[in-house]
Protein backbone atom coordinates (compact mmCIF):
# COMPACT_ATOMS: atom_id res chain seq x y z
CA UNK A 1 0.00 0.00 0.00
CA UNK A 2 2.87 2.38 0.82
CA UNK A 3 4.41 1.73 -2.59
CA UNK A 4 1.16 2.70 -4.31
CA UNK A 5 0.99 5.88 -2.24
CA UNK A 6 4.56 6.78 -3.29
CA UNK A 7 3.75 6.17 -6.96
CA UNK A 8 0.64 8.36 -6.69
CA UNK A 9 2.64 11.11 -4.94
CA UNK A 10 5.34 11.02 -7.64
CA UNK A 11 2.70 11.11 -10.37
CA UNK A 12 0.93 14.09 -8.78
CA UNK A 13 4.22 15.97 -8.37
CA UNK A 14 5.17 15.38 -12.01
CA UNK A 15 1.69 16.39 -13.14
CA UNK A 16 1.93 19.62 -11.13
CA UNK A 17 5.31 20.46 -12.68
CA UNK A 18 4.02 19.74 -16.19
CA UNK A 19 0.88 21.80 -15.56
CA UNK A 20 2.93 24.70 -14.23
CA UNK A 21 5.31 24.53 -17.19
CA UNK A 22 2.42 24.57 -19.65
CA UNK A 23 0.71 27.46 -17.89
CA UNK A 24 3.92 29.48 -17.79
CA UNK A 25 4.87 28.71 -21.39
CA UNK A 26 1.69 30.47 -22.52
CA UNK A 27 2.72 33.70 -20.76
CA UNK A 28 4.77 36.13 -22.79
CA UNK A 29 7.88 36.95 -20.77
CA UNK A 30 10.55 39.58 -21.27
CA UNK A 31 14.24 38.76 -21.15
CA UNK A 32 15.28 39.55 -17.58
CA UNK A 33 18.77 40.49 -16.45
CA UNK A 34 19.14 39.17 -12.91
CA UNK A 35 20.85 41.10 -10.19
CA UNK A 36 23.77 39.51 -8.32
CA UNK A 37 21.49 39.20 -5.31
CA UNK A 38 19.04 37.11 -7.38
CA UNK A 39 21.87 34.84 -8.44
CA UNK A 40 22.78 34.25 -4.77
CA UNK A 41 19.14 33.59 -3.91
CA UNK A 42 18.84 31.07 -6.75
CA UNK A 43 21.88 29.22 -5.40
CA UNK A 44 20.11 28.95 -2.03
CA UNK A 45 16.92 27.79 -3.77
CA UNK A 46 18.77 24.93 -5.48
CA UNK A 47 20.16 23.80 -2.10
CA UNK A 48 16.78 23.56 -0.36
CA UNK A 49 15.53 20.09 0.54
CA UNK A 50 12.05 20.64 -0.90
CA UNK A 51 12.06 23.74 -3.11
CA UNK A 52 8.72 24.82 -4.53
CA UNK A 53 8.71 27.94 -6.72
CA UNK A 54 11.40 30.48 -7.61
CA UNK A 55 10.00 33.73 -8.97
CA UNK A 56 11.67 36.83 -10.39
CA UNK A 57 10.42 40.36 -11.03
CA UNK A 58 10.47 41.70 -14.58
CA UNK A 59 13.32 44.08 -13.76
CA UNK A 60 15.44 41.28 -12.22
CA UNK A 61 15.87 43.14 -8.94
CA UNK A 62 13.62 40.97 -6.77
CA UNK A 63 13.74 37.19 -6.60
CA UNK A 64 12.22 34.97 -3.99
CA UNK A 65 11.27 31.36 -3.45
CA UNK A 66 9.17 29.19 -1.24
CA UNK A 67 9.85 25.68 -0.01
CA UNK A 68 8.31 22.95 2.07
CA UNK A 69 9.91 22.26 5.45
CA UNK A 70 7.92 19.18 6.44
CA UNK A 71 4.57 17.88 5.29
CA UNK A 72 3.13 21.08 3.90
CA UNK A 73 0.15 21.99 1.84
CA UNK A 74 1.19 22.90 -1.65
CA UNK A 75 -2.13 24.43 -2.65
CA UNK A 76 -1.65 27.77 -4.37
CA UNK A 77 2.08 27.99 -3.52
CA UNK A 78 2.81 29.16 -7.08
CA UNK A 79 0.26 31.97 -6.85
CA UNK A 80 1.39 32.90 -3.35
CA UNK A 81 4.99 33.29 -4.52
CA UNK A 82 3.92 35.38 -7.53
CA UNK A 83 1.63 37.62 -5.48
CA UNK A 84 4.28 38.16 -2.81
CA UNK A 85 6.86 39.06 -5.46
CA UNK A 86 4.48 41.45 -7.23
CA UNK A 87 3.43 43.08 -3.95
CA UNK A 88 7.06 43.58 -2.86
CA UNK A 89 8.47 44.70 -6.22
CA UNK A 90 5.40 46.50 -7.57
CA UNK A 91 6.25 44.87 -10.89
CA UNK A 92 5.08 41.83 -12.86
CA UNK A 93 6.74 38.60 -11.70
CA UNK A 94 7.37 35.29 -13.42
CA UNK A 95 8.04 31.72 -12.33
CA UNK A 96 11.57 30.67 -13.28
CA UNK A 97 11.71 27.28 -11.51
CA UNK A 98 9.24 24.85 -9.99
CA UNK A 99 10.03 22.00 -7.60
CA UNK A 100 13.74 22.50 -8.20
CA UNK A 101 13.46 22.33 -12.02
CA UNK A 102 13.99 25.32 -14.31
CA UNK A 103 10.81 25.75 -16.35
CA UNK A 104 11.59 29.04 -18.09
CA UNK A 105 15.25 28.84 -19.23
CA UNK A 106 14.70 31.61 -21.77
CA UNK A 107 13.54 34.03 -19.07
CA UNK A 108 16.83 34.56 -17.27
CA UNK A 109 20.27 32.98 -17.12
CA UNK A 110 20.80 31.93 -13.52
CA UNK A 111 22.31 28.49 -14.04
Amino acid sequence: MAAIARVVLIFLTLAAVADTALADSAVERPQVIASEKCQRIFTRYKQEFRPLFFVVSEDGELCLFNYCRNACRQNNQRNRALLRCERMSEKKCFVYAAYGQIIAPDLIDLQ
